[in-house]
């Protein structure tokens, strides 16, 4: 079994979906009757679904500063709405990770509501980083990927549960 916000990710046709240590090409998703059809295999291969995913701010719950020398960082909590597009998936080797072939997906947008924690980067910091010769993209990922790796230490959560999006301005 696999929840409707994740069959798309993980079972689409084309789809090598891992289950008991075994291996599986999904046939066919019949989405009308909640099934997928999916042959044993051994493959050299994984599939991972590439697109893009849009966050919307319904409602500030709770907004503060974090201090940092020089003022303060906003911060924000609250409601917010999620678009999940996925456009393609790819086909990467199994070892080494090298990208084989893409393939289009005919997929409709998947949308959920939940609440999440933002972080208003200034934009100052872009400029600051640029003149260090640092790639500040790269940074505020590096800092959201650490942060869903630490989250679980202060709430009951796996890190699988908590997703995030990393923009220089949203």
């Amino acid at each position: 079994t696999i929840d409707a916000m994740r069959v798309w990710h993980e079972c689409h046709p084309g789809a090598i979906y891992l289950h008991a240590g075994q291996s599986y090409r999904i046939e066919e998703l019949e989405v009308e009757h909640k099934r997928a059809i999916a042959s044993a295999v051994r493959a050299d291969y994984y599939t991972v679904v590439l697109g893009e995913k849009e966050t919307e701010i319904l409602e500030r719950i709770e907004a503060r500063e974090l201090p940092v020398p020089g003022g303060g960082i906003p911060i924000g909590y609250g409601r917010l709405k999620v678009t999940v597009t996925i456009r393609e998936y790819q086909k990467k080797r199994l070892f080494g990770g090298e990208a084989i072939a893409n393939y289009p997906l005919s997929v409709p947008p998947q949308t959920y509501e939940t609440t999440g924690l933002w972080i208003e980067i200034p934009g100052a910091l872009v400029a600051s980083a640029a003149g260090l010769g640092l790639h500040f993209m790269g940074g505020i990922h590096a800092a959201e990927h650490a942060m869903i790796g630490l989250f679980p230490l202060l709430a009951i959560a796996d890190r699988g549960d908590i997703g995030g999006i990393s923009y220089t301005a949203h």
